[in-house]
């Protein structure tokens, strides 16, 4: 497993990092961490210190423990060894946020309903049509979201996702079925999270385009 910096000019390194300032505590630390799977292991003594408006990129092979380590880090499933702590609590449910970007719709709503559930949720103070214009879907208001295409689906999880109030996003495969619009909306996002000081990994096996921020790339290797 290999970490590297992707490359981005001095300018926009300075600038997102004059932008974060105000978010020094954000931070994710994964603390010589081992996973396995079925008894394989998968991560043995992982050690990474993010701050704010870290992107880390996570490569490789299927089965070589990317998303696997994007649960661990939201809590979902336990480590074998190590420690997780989430801006310096071992309690990530007030500041990580997993997203599959494979729903969940809940069937019978429109897209609106839908997003206008979470908005209640997380006491959010714009109109929902306002949610829903930034990605595309103000004219699917009222669609049923069973109805929903693919890309249309994982546009409304773009739209949850921007809603809610957490300083670290864990992204699986946020790219697969969208086309090079709506993976430009995916990367706009995760820009502006950055700038304005959060964290998020993503776990895609293909390349990322983001607006003048830097990246770090985590390269998993295949699991014998």
């Amino acid at each position: 497993m290999h970490l590297r910096a992707l490359q981005c000019n001095d300018s926009a390194i300075m600038t997102r990092h004059s932008q974060i300032v105000n978010h020094p505590n954000i931070a994710l630390a994964i603390e010589d961490v081992s996973l396995s799977r079925g008894g394989h292991p998968l991560l043995q003594g992982l050690t990474l210190n993010l701050g704010s408006g870290t992107v880390l990129w996570l490569t490789g092979p299927n089965g070589s423990g990317k998303t696997s380590l994007l649960l661990a880090c939201a809590g979902l499933i336990p480590i074998d060894q190590g420690c997780i702590t989430w801006n310096g609590s071992k309690d990530p449910a007030c500041h990580v946020r997993y997203a599959a970007f494979s729903g969940p719709e809940r069937e019978g709503l429109t897209a609106g309903e839908d997003l206008k559930f979470w908005q209640k949720i997380h006491a959010d103070p714009e109109s929902t049509a306002e949610r829903l214009d930034p990605v595309g879907l103000k004219s699917f208001i009222d669609n049923p979201v069973t109805g929903l295409s693919t890309g249309q689906s994982r546009r409304l999880a773009l739209a949850r996702l921007t809603l809610m109030n957490t300083s670290i996003w864990l992204l699986d495969e946020p790219l697969v079925g969208l086309d090079k619009a709506g993976q430009a909306l995916v990367m706009k996002a995760v820009a502006a999270h950055s700038e304005q000081g959060g964290i998020t990994l993503i776990a895609s096996h293909q390349p990322l385009k983001l607006p003048n921020i830097t990246a770090q790339q985590l390269i998993f290797e295949a699991v014998a």
